[in-house]
């Protein structure tokens, strides 16, 4: 992450933690600079195969926080009609299902587990812990993000933490 923490862009250019303009929207696009070589991955992940013979489609998966019915409802509705379901963050609540604990019960109903992974509330160890839970629940891929600020969930008095923000 080399900018961060952000709440994202409000429509008039705002921040949206903090009152004034986002200090970001001026700011050119950052590249990446690791290495030049991809690293094979083997075996290939099947969605990654799927990819190079296909464009996929992946549908967010809307479910209420702390349900599972409510994330099997959804499941069920998109199964056999994706490639992938993504799990994102929820916009309007904090304290939500782990990611590999999500992954685990949309994987169990047949349809493979886009996960969304932010460090807005987690440090640099309990990242560690969910990227290989999610390894371990075998998650189609893993979307790593900064994620909104603790200011705009149902949780404002929590800590943003933010740890692998860079300058």
């Amino acid at each position: 992450m080399t900018h961060g923490p952000c709440g994202g862009v409000a429509a008039d250019g705002g921040c949206e933690v903090a009152p004034g303009p986002c200090v970001f929207l001026d700011r050119p696009t950052v590249r990446w600079a690791g290495g030049d070589e991809p690293r094979p991955l083997a075996p290939e992940p099947p969605l990654l195969a799927l990819m190079r013979q296909r464009p996929v489609v992946v549908a967010d998966l809307p479910a209420a926080p702390l349900s599972r019915e409510s994330l099997e409802r959804s499941v069920d509705a998109l199964a056999g009609t994706v490639d992938a379901v993504l799990l994102g963050d929820s916009g309007g609540a904090r304290v939500q299902f782990p990611p590999s604990h999500r992954a685990a019960l949309v994987q169990a109903r047949g349809v493979p587990a886009w996960a969304g992974l932010n460090c807005r509330d987690r440090n640099r160890v309990a990242l560690e812990g969910e990227l290989a839970a999610l390894a371990d629940v075998g998650a189609a891929a893993v979307h790593c993000v900064t994620g909104d600020h603790t200011a705009l969930g149902d949780r404002p008095d929590a800590q943003p933490v933010f740890d692998l923000y860079l300058t």
